[in-house]
């Protein structure tokens, strides 16, 4: 996952099994939408786990500011409303942005 993620951006668990990526220098929701897109894919790849294969999904809530300024608290409480929406969809396979 961390190579779908720029140098500049940061990666980071928040608990159980729930990362937050803080996507910086982004210009608009749609390169937003493009990088997470890329983590969803490196992560969605099949795992070998002994004589068993899985596959991971992901639900990935999005939440955009063209602000410097804006609370990060504020942005992290965005995107996990947006990712809750996209869990209770019946389009799961979708990215939520707000």
């Amino acid at each position: 996952m961390l190579k779908s993620v720029r140098p500049h951006d940061v990666v980071a668990r928040v608990g159980g099994d729930e990362f937050v990526i803080i996507l910086t220098r982004l210009s608009t929701l749609d390169v937003a939408t493009a990088i997470a897109q890329t983590v969803r894919t490196a992560s969605g790849a099949p795992l070998a786990v002994g004589a068993d294969t899985i596959s991971p999904s992901l639900s990935i809530g999005l939440a955009f500011s063209s602000l410097v300024e804006t609370d990060v608290a504020s942005l992290v409480h965005d995107a996990d409303h947006s990712m809750l929406m996209v869990e209770k969809s019946p389009r799961r396979g979708s990215l939520g942005g707000e």
